[in-house]
């Protein structure tokens, strides 16, 4: 499911960069300058919340590997709920 992945890589690369956050500014400082000019400084910030805001909106799309997966196992992948007997006192 896409919106689990990316959610999940958006997150990763906060954590990341939130609990490394000399490793953020070693590759702010590794981009070459005229990129640095065009991106703003809290750009991989922006790009993690960007990611998650993108793998929630995947939510919304249909996927059709899923759809195709759910229509094959049919009513299998349904589990059968026990209902109560009815019992007349």
């Amino acid at each position: 499911m896409w919106s689990v992945r990316l959610q999940i890589l958006g997150l990763a690369m906060l954590g990341i960069f939130l609990e490394f956050p000399d490793a953020a500014l070693a590759i702010w400082m590794a981009l070459p300058g005229d990129l640095k000019s065009l991106l703003p400084p809290d750009f991989v910030k922006c790009l993690g919340y960007g990611i998650i805001i993108a793998g929630t909106i995947a939510r919304i799309f249909r996927q059709r590997k899923l759809a195709d997966r759910k229509a094959a196992l049919g009513s299998e992948s349904q589990p059968e709920i026990p209902r109560p007997h009815h019992v007349d006192g």
